[in-house]
């Protein structure tokens, strides 16, 4: 199976997989302090380049919830340069403060306007599964 970097044209280099690999391992968004915690020896110039090249590809997209810091999570494989194509909500959790991104199906936003909708975002919160149970 071809790595997301090789499809998306993208040197291996072994920094930028290890911060694929933190965002992938995720089971929430992660802000870049929680990158940088799970990072050993780093330049922050090259993390930040890093971060704002993966979104650029279509790699993660960034979330940004009203008086918290950006968070970043694995795109769809339909994300590319050109676009985002997110249609799910973030939730963040009001217990732990996790960002998660949950499907929804289309029809429960799209088909109540009357507009053309590509794609849509929402923010909620709420409590996620694990603080829930």
């Amino acid at each position: 199976m071809e790595s997301i970097l090789k499809r998306k044209k993208m040197s291996e280099t072994p920094f930028r997989l290890s911060v694929l690999d933190i965002v992938q391992s995720s089971s929430s968004a992660v802000s870049v302090a929680d990158i940088e915690r799970n990072l050993g020896k780093y330049n922050r110039v090259t993390l930040y380049r890093t971060i704002k090249s993966f979104v650029e590809q279509g790699i993660i997209h960034a979330i940004s919830i009203a008086g918290d810091e950006l968070r970043y999570a694995m795109c769809e494989d339909n994300c590319g340069m050109d676009s985002h194509v997110h249609n799910h909500l973030h939730l963040q959790c009001n217990q732990c403060q996790s960002v998660y991104c949950v499907d929804l199906p289309a029809s429960s936003f799209v088909n109540k306007s009357h507009h053309q909708i590509d794609s849509f975002e929402v923010h909620a919160k709420g409590t996620c599964e694990t603080c829930f149970n």
